[in-house]
């Protein structure tokens, strides 16, 4: 009788090893995908382009935005980029301007810059020249 407890007990930790197991590694594989939509690199040039600036005008929405982003192809993938807008809210909150784009912005940083409204340098030096 024993012998059968122990091996019902066996039994079920192996199971319950088994879930835990599987659910921990299905939980990594689902923070791993939304790390990579928000900080993997998401901006591409040309061969031999360094910088690039985009210029978001005062009347423009999200979709003008991101016709303006794939019409100079700077984005890698751009439904990650459209989802870590809508979750940092940006859709609903452009701002005009200038923007320096680097090559090596992440989702976060390029959202992070258009939501600032920070335009570029050569903006804020030509205003203050006008």
């Amino acid at each position: 009788m024993r012998a059968d407890k122990n091996k019902k007990k066996s039994s079920l930790v192996k199971i319950i090893s088994i879930v835990l197991i599987c659910g921990i590694a299905l939980l990594s594989l689902v923070v791993i995908d939304l790390y990579k939509k928000v900080f993997k690199a998401n901006v591409e040039f040309g061969e031999g382009i360094e910088e690039r600036y985009i210029f978001i005008d005062s009347n423009s929405g999200f979709s003008d935005v991101i016709s303006l982003l794939e019409k100079h192809n700077l984005l890698v993938d751009v439904n990650s980029f459209k989802w870590v807008a809508e979750k940092k809210n940006y859709i609903n909150n452009i701002k005009p301007g200038r923007y320096f784009i680097d090559r090596n912005m992440n989702n976060n940083d390029l959202i992070n810059l258009l939501r600032s409204g920070i335009s570029s340098e050569s903006d804020k030096i030509i205003k203050s020249l006008s």
